[in-house]
C-alpha cells in the first residue's frame, strides 16, 4: 500500500471513532497548515522522516504499521533512485526501516483474557452489529454474562465507547503489538484460538464450512539462519492479508493465526 494510503486510512479511522476529527484538526496536532496535511493524504506531499513517529501517535498507528508505513516509503525511494527490493540495504533505504518495537504492558496484555474480549472489539465494527448481549452471546456461542462482563471490561478500560444512541464503537486503541519474549497470557491466548481452530475442523465438516476456511500445513526442512526473515515475513503477510479480508462490508469475525515452530527435537 502506498505511504499516503496508509497515511489516509488511519486518519478515517479515527475520524470514525470522532467524526469532530478534521483534517484542521490533524494539521493542528502536526502543527502544520491544513494545506500541508491535504497534500499528504492526497499523496502529494513527501512525508517528512522526522515526522513519522510524530504521525504514527496522533493517528494511534502500532509499532507494526508504522514498520509498514516505513517500509513502503523505502519501496518509493528505491524506484526514485532506480533501483530495487534487493538493494534494502542501501544507506538511504535503509535509514527509513529503523524502528522500535515496544514491549506490551501488564495492563495491555489483560485485554487478551478471555479470547473473546478482542472478538467482540471486532464484531463491534460489523455492518450487522447489534448493541445486545444476547445477540453476541449468540453469534459467539457464549453466555449473556460473559458477554456483559467483557463488554464492562472493554468500555471501562477504553478500548470501546458508546454513543448517545447507545452503540459500541471500537476505539483507537491498537493491540498488534509485537513482543520479544514468551509471555504466558499470550501463549494462552494463541491456545484458545488454535483450541477454536480444531473445534472448527472437526465439528463443521460441511461443503460450505470447508469452503469458508483454510487450515493447511507443510513440514519444511529449514536453515535456521533464515528464521528471522521468515518470522518478518510472515508479520508482513499478516497485515497484507488482514487488509484485503477488510475491504467491502464486513459482516463476520475470523481469525488469522500463522505458525512456525520445529517439529525436529534436539
Amino acid at each position: 500500500m502506498a505511504p499516503h494510503l496508509i497515511i489516509k486510512k488511519y486518519f478515517l479511522r479515527k475520524q470514525k471513532v470522532n467524526p469532530k476529527y478534521s483534517l484542521r484538526s490533524f494539521a493542528r496536532d502536526l502543527d502544520v497548515n491544513p494545506a500541508f496535511v491535504s497534500r499528504l493524504l492526497n499523496g502529494k506531499q513527501e512525508i517528512p522522516n522526522a515526522r513519522l513517529n510524530q504521525i504514527a501517535k496522533i493517528l494511534d498507528m502500532d509499532s507494526l504499521t508504522l514498520k509498514e508505513l516505513k517500509k513502503s516509503m523505502a519501496f518509493v525511494v528505491l524506484r526514485e533512485m532506480g533501483l530495487s527490493p534487493a538493494d534494502l540495504g542501501h544507506s538511504k533505504v535503509n535509514s527509513l526501516l529503523l524502528f522500535d518495537d515496544r514491549a506490551m504492558t501488564a495492563k495491555e496484555m489483560n485485554v487478551l483474557d478471555p479470547w473473546y474480549n478482542i472478538t467482540i472489539m471486532e464484531l463491534v465494527t460489523c455492518s450487522n452489529f447489534k448493541p445486545e448481549a444476547s445477540w453476541i452471546a449468540r453469534r459467539l456461542k457464549l453466555t449473556t454474562e460473559q458477554v456483559e462482563k467483557s463488554l464492562s471490561y472493554l468500555i471501562q478500560n477504553e478500548y470501546l465507547s458508546r454513543n448517545e444512541e447507545g452503540n459500541f464503537m471500537k476505539t483507537n486503541k491498537q493491540l498488534r503489538l509485537p513482543t520479544k519474549q514468551s509471555v504466558g497470557i499470550i501463549r494462552q491466548f494463541h491456545k484458545s484460538m488454535m483450541e477454536l481452530a480444531v473445534k472448527e475442523m472437526f465439528q463443521k465438516t460441511g461443503e460450505k464450512d470447508f469452503a469458508e476456511r483454510l487450515i493447511t500445513s507443510t513440514s519444511i526442512a529449514v536453515n535456521k539462519e533464515n528464521i528471522p526473515k521468515a518470522k518478518e515475513r510472515m508479520l508482513e503477510m499478516q497485515i497484507e492479508i488482514s487488509n484485503i479480508l477488510r475491504q467491502g462490508e464486513c459482516t463476520e469475525v475470523f481469525d488469522l493465526t500463522l505458525a512456525l515452530f520445529p517439529l525436529t527435537q534436539k
